[in-house]
């Protein structure tokens, strides 16, 4: 089998030809040779434009699923935290769903009502709330006692504010403090007792209607000087 004509060998065979003369059948061999280099040459460039179009069609197709790919990925983790926030939800329903039995199941407590209320606590430096310091965990009823110094390694002059949703069920309650040095009870945002002081070691009480459900009971506590102390409760009538 004949193999491809070069171009230098081509070249040379033309160069030689010149240079020592020739004759017919060399030249009609340098015309085949001249038209078969042709030839090699357009079918080169034809599969060298095959390659490339093939090439083209092969990113193409590769951007292509690239995309598919992404759009099933966002697809999915868009699915993924639907299914969180509906789990989530599911969750918070199974909960509600335990609160109301056991307000329509269980009795109240001497102290408490039937669903034991949960506080958040803040911590602030200052008797007025000045500076934000942490918080504080804060296990019902609330009852503190700072022989010296307060919460979160602060000295003296510290303030506390406790807030709560709390769910009551319908009647009267007794709400009862025993604090040194001054406090302000408020629920639904009515002030109930208001001895900010200071004041040596007391108690108060005062009494509210309320209506089934969740009400709002904030409880704010200073201390000036010297040790510090707080219990807060309550009774249905």
């Amino acid at each position: 089998m004949k193999g491809k004509i070069s171009l230098i060998s081509l070249v040379v065979f033309t160069m030689v030809i010149l240079l020592t003369g020739c004759s017919s059948g060399e030249v009609q061999q340098l015309q085949r040779d001249v038209n078969e280099l042709r030839q090699q040459l357009a079918e080169e460039r034809e599969e060298k434009e095959v390659a490339e179009q093939r090439l083209a069609e092969e990113e193409k197709m590769a951007d292509l699923v690239a995309n598919v790919v992404e759009e099933k990925l966002v697809a999915l983790e868009k699915k993924m935290a639907e299914k969180e926030q509906q789990d989530l939800l599911v969750d918070m329903e199974k909960i509600l769903a335990e609160m109301k039995q056991q307000v329509a199941t269980q009795s109240v407590c001497p102290a408490v009502t039937s669903i034991v209320p949960l506080f958040t606590a803040k911590v602030y430096s200052g008797t007025n709330f000045d500076s934000f310091v942490g918080n504080i965990a804060s296990p019902w009823p609330i009852d503190f006692n700072w022989p010296s110094g307060g919460p979160l390694n602060l000295s003296n002059s510290f303030s506390v504010r406790w807030e709560s949703n709390v769910y009551f069920q319908d009647g009267k309650y007794d709400f009862f403090v025993r604090v040194n040095e001054g406090v302000r009870l408020y629920i639904d945002n009515l002030l109930l007792i208001d001895r900010w002081g200071p004041n040596s070691t007391r108690e108060y009480q005062a009494s509210a209607t309320l209506s089934a459900g969740y009400h709002y009971v904030k409880l704010d506590y200073r201390n000036v000087a010297g040790p510090g102390e707080i219990l807060f409760y309550w009774t249905k009538q």
